[in-house]
């Protein structure tokens, strides 16, 4: 592709479980039945 390792830059924002939702539900409110690996 003609991209340099250099060229990259890649940024995480960690956003609290509160600030987002499944379903109409807050995320710091659900239970989900299956694991969530990070």
């Amino acid at each position: 592709m003609g991209i340099e390792p250099q060229d990259i830059e890649i940024t995480l924002f960690e956003t609290p479980m509160s600030n987002w939702g499944i379903q109409g539900m807050p995320g710091d409110e659900l239970a989900l039945n299956y694991k969530v690996k990070i």
